[in-house]
């Protein structure tokens, strides 16, 4: 099959014969030997597969290395060249680097670069909360100017043509960027503001728009079609469903943004790769390899890809302290499944609502309960003595403990008053000073990973989990934290194991797995059994 290239786009002949395999890739064809157009993705995966060929022009162009002169304000690891070089050739593209690994950095030079050559003006970039103040330390250590859209009291719509080199706002902000109009029962997005073509647009930690039905996604697609220079940044572009590609590929791709194939559509795209289980519509499964292949060809076209293992950062340490709970503790958790399993018996508890009950368990095992709405602290629980224990033990003096639970943070900090060494507690993200806590010379951090486990860099070698979540990301993100490009040291991360549920949650933390689809496979009450 001959892939023609005309003036930027590609396009193949539809002969009878290649008709039902073009279908099949989502291609939209008729039966006839008309010339259809076709996205740049798709004709890499042609030629990458051996069906169709490229002509030697576009292999030339493909092949060729640019190498754009800027002056580096701090000199780039060898993998961040190779990332500069490889992105510029596109105007949009992925950067699947694991956390760690120095996205910001790459991303900050590749701007200076479009500046430099006049493509564009200035840098737009969505992200958590948590990761604003990255942004602006590492616009600074840069020599760019940085504006927070969300610190500031100016219309977004005003402040974003203000002189400066990067702004940031965080995604749920996006809503004072669209206007929200209702026609009849269904809802169209318009843009407030025209960012224009001289704006690069990024998207930190992009797994946050990975649910095409959620209204923040809407809002950054709609974002997303102001500009041609956007980019995605994320480690964990795929969790435990390959369909949460589509809204972050649509951002970046051709083939998902267009009307010539099924894929500009979530429905069709899952539909034409996709198949449902008979017996549960709640699971996803690819139809074929080829929709594997086909995805996986999309996502490589036009990304950088890097681990950390390629960096070859400093050893990560695993250990588990366990204790059994008290009798107090045990008496609440067995009451607690007890009533479970009378819930699942009476077919009260739904499928949807068991991993929400099970970290009631949790919450025991943490050192409290929840008695007609009301909090009760276990005394001396046994995560308490744990860490009580651990504290006397360690000699460094900084420490970073993760917490799950609201509940937890008044716990650990009389434990770590108790043991003679300062709590630093931190509530929201707005209360971390990255640079304060890392020029400090003791301190005990306490965190959840949702307020500060994205984009910071925080110098400790012993990190505690004192509870955890079944979400992967929030563990691979604080994880990541102390580990990271820059950091010449290895770090400790203890999991503290006060009964069966903790073990659990690590177990499937370990291994990448759902809790749904462990309550799916296993079912309910064998779970209950298990923990």
């Amino acid at each position: 099959m001959e892939i023609i290239y005309n003036k930027g786009k590609f396009y193949i002949k539809n002969y009878q014969k290649e008709y039902k395999f073009l279908q099949d890739l989502g291609i939209l064809v008729k039966k006839d030997n008309s010339i259809v157009r076709i996205p740049f993705e798709f004709a890499i995966y042609l030629h990458k597969t051996k069906i169709g060929t490229l002509p030697k022009t576009v292999i030339e162009l493909l092949n060729k290395e640019y190498h754009p002169q800027i002056s580096f304000v701090r000199k780039p690891f060898p993998h961040q060249e190779l990332a500069l070089k490889r992105l510029y050739k596109f105007k949009s593209s992925a950067l699947l680097l694991e956390m760690g690994t120095a996205k910001t950095k790459i991303t900050l030079d590749l701007y200076k670069i479009r500046k430099k050559y006049n493509n564009v003006k200035r840098m737009l970039v969505v992200c958590p909360i948590s990761c604003i103040q990255v942004w602006k330390n590492e616009s600074r250590k840069e020599g760019l100017t940085f504006f927070s859209l969300r610190d500031s009291k100016e219309d977004p719509n005003i402040a974003i043509h203000y002189s400066y080199d990067v702004f940031a706002i965080n995604y749920e902000m996006l809503k004072k960027f669209i206007s929200k109009i209702k026609k009849k029962t269904r809802y169209k997005l318009e843009p407030k503001i025209h960012i224009g073509k001289e704006t690069m647009l990024v998207f930190d930690e992009s797994s946050k728009i990975k649910n095409p039905k959620a209204m923040r996604t809407k809002m950054a697609l709609e974002l997303a079609k102001l500009t041609p220079y956007k980019h995605i940044l994320t480690g964990t572009i795929v969790g435990n469903d390959l369909t949460e590609v589509w809204s972050q590929l649509s951002i970046i791709s051709d083939a998902f943004n267009n009307d010539y194939t099924v894929y500009h559509n979530f429905w069709r795209f899952r539909r034409q790769l996709f198949m449902q289980d008979f017996f549960n519509r709640y699971l996803i499964k690819p139809k074929n390899e080829i929709a594997v292949d086909f995805i996986e060809s999309v996502l490589t076209t036009k990304a950088f890809t890097y681990t950390k293992k390629q960096m070859k950062l400093p050893p990560m340490l695993y250990e588990t302290r366990s204790m059994a709970l008290t009798e107090e503790q045990r008496r609440a958790y067995k009451q607690v499944k007890n009533d479970l399993l009378t819930e699942f018996e009476e077919g009260v508890l739904e499928v949807k609502n068991t991993a929400i009950k099970l970290m009631k368990l949790a919450q025991i095992t943490s050192g409290f309960v929840y008695v007609d709405d009301k909090v009760k602290i276990f005394r001396r629980g046994a995560k308490e003595k744990m860490l009580e224990d651990l504290l006397e033990e360690i000699q460094s003096p900084k420490i970073v403990i993760w917490k799950h639970f609201k509940e937890d943070m008044p716990i650990i900090i009389e434990t770590i008053k108790r043991s003679g060494r300062t709590p630093v507690p931190i509530y929201t993200a707005s209360d971390f000073s990255q640079e304060e806590f890392n020029a400090s010379k003791e301190g005990v951090l306490i965190a959840n990973p949702q307020s500060v486990g994205y984009g910071n860099t925080i110098n400790a070698s012993i990190v505690i989990f004192y509870s955890n979540s079944y979400s992967y990301f929030d563990r691979e993100q604080a994880e990541s934290r102390t580990n990271r490009a820059g950091l010449n040291f290895s770090c400790t991360y203890i999991d503290l194991i006060a009964g069966s549920i903790d073990q659990h949650i690590l177990e499937l933390l370990k291994s990448k797995k759902s809790i749904d689809d462990e309550i799916k496979q296993k079912g309910i009450k064998k779970l209950l059994e298990i923990i």
